[in-house]
């Protein structure tokens, strides 16, 4: 989850009713600008603490191993919905010792990241940007007309996957721009 679940507790607790019937060994999260939109710093903390109670993995520049057969996987989360907070907590030699990195960001803008590119991952998930709720002839219009959405193709290996999510901003209307829940199947070998 690439955050932006909410912005203050009463919100979170109905997001989380949902998100709890997810039937999923490892589902991971990173905090969005929504969430820090909470009253304080104590409701930030708060909603922290009520995600990681719903057997969700918190990530702020943190990872976590996975096994997925006999394969090691590593999903790794940065804290970037502020700009400036993303740090990578692992060294960049441990990356290697994983079958599979995926990194969860909030904001597509960690692409930009001289940190990201010295990084050897295989998907990269980010949110943010609701899809730009408002799409013409195919394209964006708005604050993120310069981002994808949807799969794109780094190199050989890299992918990067902005998710249009499931609901608004500012404005709580959508046009051709509609929902979504990914789902992705990633090989084990």
């Amino acid at each position: 989850i690439t955050g932006d679940l909410a912005s203050s507790m009463e919100q979170l607790d109905h997001v989380l009713r949902d998100i709890r019937k997810i039937k999923c060994d490892h589902v991971c999260f990173v905090p969005g600008n929504h969430e820090r939109y909470a009253s304080d710093e104590n409701e930030y903390e708060a909603m922290l603490r009520s995600i990681s109670e719903s057997n969700i993995t918190v990530l702020t520049n943190l990872g976590v191993s996975v096994h997925v057969g006999d394969k090691k996987w590593l999903v790794y989360g940065f804290d970037n919905s502020i700009k400036g907070k993303q740090r990578l907590t692992l060294y960049p030699d441990e990356l290697h010792n994983y079958d599979k990195v995926i990194v969860l960001a909030h904001s597509p803008s960690i692409i930009q990241s001289e940190l990201l590119h010295r990084l050897p991952y295989d998907l990269l998930l980010v949110g943010h940007t609701h899809g730009g709720q408002i799409r013409l002839f195919g394209r964006t219009i708005g604050a993120f007309k310069d981002y994808h959405i949807g799969l794109k193709r780094i190199d050989k290996r890299k992918h990067f996957y902005i998710h249009r999510g499931l609901g608004t901003s500012r404005i709580p209307i959508r046009v051709a721009c509609t929902p979504e829940i990914a789902v992705f199947k990633i090989s084990v070998g």
